[in-house]
């Protein structure tokens, strides 16, 4: 029932995903047994969540609150970051085979919740992040440096998110057009500047 009515939005392992996640959550309606049974009945339209009251009945919403609280104990935060570093070492290195080509995993950055990426023609990269940052990443991840003057990054959206995605012009090594899209649904443009520095952190113009 939770994989078909809320993983798509919560994450199939609670983790979060377009919504927030619930495992480990300030929601006091998260929290409390009968306060996620009125939210899942009555649902949370400010934070753009649906009823589920006509299509789930008082014992469906029931189970739902009851396995929920058992995945809180197998998938706490601290056992997802677990699985999440067990999973990277297994991949780093391996070549994987997919459908379509064949790739290998190396691990160059980790940083926050990204919501976007792109890779600029000499190998660093851009990186949009859940809570409206913009960085710009050395080629082998040996150093970050935050964007600074990128507009549009408050408020938040429903889902918590500022900056959704960033992207280059298909020209961009003749105009360095860079294209990032913000929660408001604002599509802005800017270009990197003194882009062979580390620093100074103010590269949008």
């Amino acid at each position: 029932m939770y994989e078909k009515h809320c993983a798509a939005c919560h994450g199939d392992r609670l983790q979060g995903a377009q919504c927030p996640a619930l495992i480990q959550n300030d929601d006091e309606r998260l929290n409390d047994d009968g306060a996620l049974a009125r939210t899942i009945r009555d649902g949370a339209p400010e934070k753009g969540m649906p009823s589920w009251k006509n299509e789930l009945s008082d014992a469906d919403i029931g189970e739902l609150v009851k396995f929920i609280k058992e995945q809180r104990g197998e998938y706490s935060l601290e056992r997802l970051r677990l699985i999440d570093r067990e999973k990277l070492i297994s991949l780093r290195h391996k070549i994987v085979h997919s459908e379509l080509e064949a790739f290998r995993v190396e691990l160059v950055a980790n940083f926050g919740k990204p919501t976007g990426l792109a890779s600029l023609p000499d190998g660093r990269l851009l990186l949009t992040q859940e809570d409206g940052g913009l960085l710009l990443i050395g080629a082998r991840g040996t150093s970050s440096v935050p964007i600074a003057s990128v507009p549009d990054c408050r408020p938040r959206d429903l889902f918590h998110r500022a900056l959704l995605g960033v992207a280059l012009h298909p020209d961009y090594r003749r105009n360095g057009w860079i294209y990032h899209l913000g929660q408001s649904g604002r599509l802005t443009s800017g270009h990197l500047t003194n882009t062979a520095a580390a620093s100074p952190a103010r590269y949008w113009r």
